[in-house]
């Protein structure tokens, strides 16, 4: 009480439990000081302790925890002691009487964690009308179990200034003053582990832009709404949504809802971008072009839950008739027909296992009304290309020569390069993980303007490709190509292939060596040393390697050296590393290796080694 100075006390016991052990006290206060605090004996339980710790009123922030009594400090649950409190930290206690938080003037944040017996909360006021609480910002609520609700009291029925209520893991809570009359500014609403809560229409107000639902247990929590003022992901809420406090709003997802219709997401007038897993009932089979989305620029769709009709994808797509981006998901057979608007630049289709191309008369594939269409990807589709002719004298190439970039990833069906022999604007392709892609019918003008290349887990598809460019290219020509990912480390490093990329080439990565090799041979080494415009380069996840090359230290431009997963090398170059490196980044757990970088260090200092 005298330490007139102090801000801030914590009053903690033990983890194990309350102890009554006066020694705590003892330990920290002379006898003499305990009879002037407490104005009696030396205390023997501790509630008479706790009385007994009577902080100056001048306090700001006080934590109490783990207490064992069934009693609070009077100077906090009876008399209006602590008029400066500002923070209250309440934790692991079982009172039977909770501080009348209303009559604390200036309290601004409350934080009340593992109170036994707590069925109910209030901020018991006992003031005049519209003088509680009105500097109260943030209430937190954390493991609860027998909360039941917040009364609001006569006196106390709004909070002015409340702009945060937490409630996590107050698994019986069902009512709470969220009404526009109670919250007026309330802008973070965080519930977690709250299945019994009743929410009005959210968010409830313009002010609240960071929202967020979840349910699940301790360990993992499952988001089902959230919102932050231009983001909306709905994912199994079923509570409604206040459609006019969500005019600001850009991108929206939802997934496994059946109460929102269309009809609904075309209030969102900001709306530009909208992801639409599976919501059976959403997309109505009797669309008439009614509902049409203007604003909508990109869209990713999960078609499996659509019917099988060519007519109910080509509809749903009709009311998106601006888009330039479009992600399509599907996990089911599904039968699609593509929108005809030419402004669609970016097209993906992920795991759509039963989508198939299938050439028609006049070519077919992707290619129609798809004159602006500038990357394409296709993820796990497994055989899309299964009907498709791939002889080099029947080709038709099923995507627009107007692509700039192409990715496709987990594709057994494509079994030649000869598909792509009119990808002459391609500026990235990247190609992995396809068994069964061949270099037969490949086009080397494909790579005249190609600046980024990656080739992985497709045999020796890489350096198949860069050795035709080298032969067949006429003899002036200069590859373009900045960023070389391939895992063929043996094919790669010839001295015909290096000539090919020494120009341009700055970055060059290894990743998953597919031969196992355990170091470079003389000529790989000479062949490396032709990169003089290497900047960056990286050995990922290269099991077998056991050294990394010898000749790094003649590699004058490179600047950042990035080995991961390599758990194989043992030691670094003999001759040490170029003096134009500025960063190295090694993550091997031999300790020879680390011995060695750490006396790089001491000898670089300018180097940026993690």
């Amino acid at each position: 009480m005298l330490k007139r100075n102090l801000k801030e006390l914590e009053l903690l016991w033990g983890r194990d439990g309350p102890t009554t052990d006066v020694d705590i006290l003892a330990s920290y206060l002379s006898q003499t000081e305990l009879e002037l605090v407490s104005g009696r004996d030396v205390p023997t339980a501790d509630a008479d302790i706790l009385d007994a710790l009577q902080p100056h009123s001048n306090l700001r922030v006080l934590t109490i925890a783990n207490q064992g009594g069934t009693v609070g400090p009077s100077w906090l649950c009876l008399d209006i002691w602590l008029t400066s409190l500002e923070r209250l930290t309440i934790e692991g206690v079982c009172w039977s009487t909770l501080p009348p938080f209303g009559k604390l003037p200036n309290l601004k944040v409350l934080n009340l964690k593992k109170i036994s017996g707590m069925n109910q909360f209030g901020l018991r006021c006992g003031g005049a009308p519209g003088k509680c609480s009105m500097r109260l910002k943030t209430i937190e609520f954390f493991d609860i179990p027998q909360l039941v609700e917040w009364v609001l009291e006569p006196n106390c029925h709004s909070f002015p200034s409340l702009e945060t209520i937490e409630c996590i893991g107050c698994p019986n809570l069902c009512v709470m003053p969220l009404s526009e009359v109670s919250c007026t500014n309330l802008r973070t609403l965080r519930i977690v582990r709250c299945p019994k809560i009743s929410l009005p229409s959210m968010p409830h107000t313009s002010t609240l832009t960071d929202l967020n639902v979840e349910r699940g247990g301790r360990r993992y929590s499952e988001t089902l709404l959230s919102y932050d003022g231009n983001r909306l992901v709905v994912t199994g809420y079923g509570g409604a949504l206040a459609y006019h406090n969500l005019d600001k709003v850009e991108y929206m997802a939802i997934e496994n809802v059946s109460h929102i219709s269309l009809t609904d997401i075309k209030k969102l007038k900001s709306l530009t971008e909208l992801s639409v897993g599976r919501c059976d009932g959403l997309f109505p089979e009797e669309l008439d072009g009614s509902i049409v989305f203007h604003s909508v620029k990109s869209l990713e769709l999960d078609v499996s839950h659509l019917t099988s009709s060519k007519s109910s994808s080509s509809k749903v797509l009709n009311c998106f008739p601006a888009l330039s981006v479009l992600v399509i998901v599907g996990y089911e057979e599904c039968v699609m027909q593509f929108p005809s608007s030419t402004s669609l630049q970016k097209l993906t289709f992920s795991r759509c296992k039963g989508l198939v191309l299938v050439p028609v008369e006049n070519g077919g594939g992707i290619q129609e009304d798809k004159s602006l269409l500038q990357s394409l990807t296709i993820v796990s589709c497994g055989e899309l290309f299964c009907r498709w002719p791939m002889g080099e004298s029947e080709t038709i190439c099923p995507f627009p020569a107007s692509l700039r970039e192409l990715d496709v990833c987990e594709e057994p069906s494509m079994k030649s390069m000869a598909l792509l022999s009119n990808l002459t604007s391609l500026t990235t392709l990247s190609l992995k993980h396809c068994c069964n892609l061949t270099v037969d019918g490949f086009n080397p003008l494909v790579a005249v303007n190609l600046m980024e290349l990656e080739v992985r887990m497709c045999n020796t598809l890489a350096a198949d490709m860069l050795s035709k460019v080298a032969k067949l290219l006429p003899a002036g020509y200069i590859s373009r190509l900045e960023k070389l990912t391939v895992d063929d480390i043996c094919g790669l490093l010839v001295a015909p292939i290096c000539n090919l990329l020494a120009p341009a080439l700055h970055t060059l990565i290894f990743e998953k060596d597919n031969e196992r090799m355990e170091g470079l041979t003389e000529e790989q080494e000479k062949a490396l040393q032709l990169l003089a415009s290497l900047h960056n380069l990286g050995f990922w996840w290269c099991d077998g390697l056991q050294s990394l090359p010898q000749g790094l230290h003649r590699l004058s431009s490179l600047k950042e050296l990035r080995v991961f997963g390599c758990e194989e090398i043992r030691s670094m170059p003999k001759e040490g590393l170029p003096v134009s490196l500025r960063e190295l980044q090694m993550n091997c757990r031999c300790a020879e290796i680390k011995e060695q970088i750490e006396k790089i260090k001491r000898a670089n200092p300018d180097l940026y080694v993690y």
